[in-house]
């Protein structure tokens, strides 16, 4: 991220360089530009609590260069805007804890966002040879096919925007992947950050035994593929917190549903206790189209193993550092998409805590009325009793408070591609 001043000069270059490049061959110059608005319901629990606004507009272009044959090189870079609540540290400070400007350069608030800057999102290159592909830069990398969250994702943080974004920005990092024929393949990475990307600096933190990386093989059987690796997450390499985990993946095909079967299981440490039940992260789904109507039907159960069963006893702490999106244990998502005529998709889908029975409702309706344009309406609804997670307040310390999901809110989207 670069600030304000030096965000503008370095936008303006890319788009003088991806300008000047366009149009020659094997170069592609793609993007897309967005624009959207949130506006918060009011909360007729708390009549003199402050409306909540946001908004935010982003402009994306994407480079891609093949100077010669096996080599590709990849630039994407965002110019964006947001305020209000669609700003992630306007978010943080709703929570009512106290922030200041050099809180804020110090790199202590993971994920923060100044109001205007330029980000460079990908910037790697790709060298394949046959059956096997080198890769090395700022590259996305995500692992696990699970919908609500990816148990064998270990690189990227657990926030908001992975919620309603499939976008991955990429890491500084070495991939390799390998074909290994007879229907096998390998997959490995190495990351030169913590999960943290906290701005910081430290003489320790690309030490080898504090990098994070991972390895997995896979298999491809008749409609299927079948993988299963280990990885090493760092999340701070300041003070160094990390963990290893065992991770796997299924997806495929069983008659008329597909289905989806993802888990990691965090390893013993030397001198800790260890219950297997509390180290597991696992999603199971299932999807099923009815034909006749265009309605396609998703559940997933998932099981976070480091949460609570007892409101009591959730920790705010994680999610508010962006590594945990979720408070409880166990959740059940549900989808029902229906895709109409005139380029309309209506969907309904939920997130239903298991533990304490509160819900969270995620309707929304997408229009396409050309093929580069996307308008979506989409509204957060939260249910639940004063203590559960959707709908109660948790406790931040003496005398602070925060609700996570207010009473409601409606976003507006509008998105065209170039």
């Amino acid at each position: 991220m670069f600030l304000k001043n030096r965000s503008i000069c370095v936008f303006l270059y890319f788009l003088f360089l991806c300008t000047l490049l366009q149009g020659q061959d094997n170069i592609s110059l793609t993007g897309y530009g967005e624009i959207s608005g949130l506006v918060g319901l009011a909360d007729f629990s708390e009549p003199e609590k402050d409306q909540r606004f946001g908004a935010a507009l982003s402009s994306t272009f994407r480079l891609e260069l093949m100077p010669m044959s096996g080599i590709t090189a990849v630039l994407e870079g965002t110019a964006s805007f947001s305020g209000g609540y669609l700003n992630p540290l306007g978010r943080f400070e709703a929570t009512g804890l106290p922030l200041d400007a050099s809180f804020v350069r110090a790199g202590d608030l993971p994920g923060a966002d100044f109001n205007a800057l330029f980000s460079i999102s990908q910037a790697w290159a790709a060298w394949s040879y046959n059956s096997i592909n080198v890769s090395f830069g700022f590259i996305p990398i995500s692992w696990g096919s699970a919908w609500l969250i990816h148990p064998s994702d270990r690189v990227n943080p657990r926030n908001l925007n992975s919620l309603f974004s499939d976008e991955t920005k990429g890491v500084p990092s070495l991939t390799v992947d390998l074909a290994l024929g007879w229907n096998f393949g390998a997959s490995a990475y190495i990351c030169l950050t913590d999960k943290s990307s906290d701005g910081l600096v430290s003489l320790d933190e690309v030490r080898p035994d504090k990098l994070p990386f991972g390895l997995k093989f896979m298999a491809y059987p008749a409609g299927w593929e079948i993988s299963a690796g280990f990885v090493r997450e760092t999340i701070s390499s300041d003070v160094f917190i990390g963990n290893n985990w065992i991770v796997a993946d299924i997806t495929g095909n069983l008659g008329p549903f597909g289905i989806t079967a993802e888990s990691s299981l965090l390893l013993p440490e030397k001198d800790g206790d260890w219950d297997p039940v509390d180290a597991l992260e696992l999603s199971i789904g299932g999807t099923y189209l009815v034909d006749p109507i265009n309605l396609e039907i998703m559940v997933e159960y998932t099981h976070l193993g480091a949460g609570s069963k007892d409101p009591d006893f959730y920790d705010i702490t994680p999610f508010l550092e962006g590594t945990a999106l979720f408070l409880a244990r166990d959740y059940l998502f549900s989808r029902f998409s229906w895709s109409g005529a005139e380029a309309f998709t209506v969907d309904l889908a939920g997130i239903f805590n298991l533990n304490d029975g509160s819900v969270l409702l995620l309707p929304s309706l997408e229009w396409e009325p050309l093929t580069d344009l996307v308008f979506n309406v989409g509204l957060i609804f939260p249910f639940g009793k004063d203590s559960s997670e959707f709908g109660g307040t948790r406790p931040l310390g003496p005398g602070l408070s925060w609700k996570p999901w207010d009473a409601g809110t409606v976003i507006c989207n509008m998105k065209v591609y170039y």
